[in-house]
């Protein structure tokens, strides 16, 4: 779903919509994961919401736009609801809040995607996937306004002038490959937007087979207790040369040096939802010809 806003205020929605699923497809579908968050419902089966582990709910949100004769226009696969050229705008919502948005939940993330928040502008936190939460604030009509939003729509939805807080998402299991002494940053969040509370991300990170990786932490701001010892949160570095192959790092460091025993690395960040204030982490690294080469 994309979105783009005009001088005059007009927003026009982009949807990719799958409306031609076999009844095969159906049957092996995976079921929707427990979670606090909105999908849109097909309008290939309107009024009826997919399978979930906890409960997804038919609702619908009713926009009485700014003006009757507007620049309203529609082409094209939809999602379930009902779109009056020039007029009112139905769409249909399928809803759940029967889990913590806070408790990561799995979700196919080869391709970016949207979820709409539920409940609270907080969105869902999905495994292995970066959230930037966004919102759209919709200037409906001041006469006689008739908006209407059922309890399972999006949050903020039942207001007058709705303003509906949409969640995008991107996985975050990189893998890099490198064919020269190429020199990378890691600087992770590269935006102040990310929510990166009950963050899991990953980078595997490789070389050819003659070469090793030196690797340099610029930065490191992961808050830790006196109590997990870095076993809750931390920035796990495997691969590394020493008698410890695999290392945890939390609370600060800078220009903390590392090597590889082989040409491949990996790096995992966990972050729980506590997090209050942390920059995340920044990582230098590049590779060498195994020439006995120091850190």
């Amino acid at each position: 779903m994309a979105a783009k806003i005009d001088d005059w205020g007009n927003i026009k929605r982009w949807f990719c919509t799958k409306n031609d699923a076999t009844h095969n497809e159906e049957k092996i579908r995976p079921v929707w994961p427990k979670g606090t968050y909105c999908i849109y419902s097909a309008a290939i089966s309107p009024f009826k919401c997919p399978k979930s582990e906890g409960r997804l709910s038919f609702g619908y949100g009713y926009w009485d736009n700014q003006y009757w004769l507007n620049d309203s226009e529609m082409k094209g696969v939809l999602p379930g609801g009902n779109f009056v050229r020039g007029g009112r705008t139905t769409i249909y919502f399928c809803c759940q809040g029967s889990q913590d948005p806070n408790i990561p939940m799995s979700l196919p993330i080869d391709q970016p995607f949207y979820l709409l928040a539920f409940k609270s502008s907080v969105c869902q936190k999905v495994e292995w996937a970066t959230v930037s939460p966004e919102f759209i604030l919709y200037d409906t009509s001041d006469y006689r306004n008739s908006d209407k939003f059922t309890p399972f729509s999006p949050f903020n939805a039942t207001k007058h002038d709705p303003k509906i807080h949409y969640c995008y998402y991107e996985g975050c299991n990189h893998t890099l490959t490198y064919d020269n002494e190429t020199e990378v940053e890691i600087n992770f969040p590269e935006s102040q937007h990310l929510d990166i509370t009950s963050q899991s991300c990953s980078w595997s990170i490789s070389y050819p087979s003659d070469y090793i990786i030196l690797l340099n932490i610029i930065s490191l701001d992961i808050p830790s207790n006196n109590s997990d010892h870095c076993n809750i949160q931390f920035l796990e570095i495997s691969g590394i040369e020493g008698n410890v192959s695999i290392i945890k790092l939390c609370d600060n460091y800078q220009q903390y040096k590392l090597r590889s025993q082989s040409n491949l690395v990996s790096i995992v960040l966990k972050l729980v939802n506590n997090v209050t204030k942390t920059t995340g982490f920044r990582v230098n690294f590049k590779g060498v010809l195994n020439r006995g080469i120091k850190a």
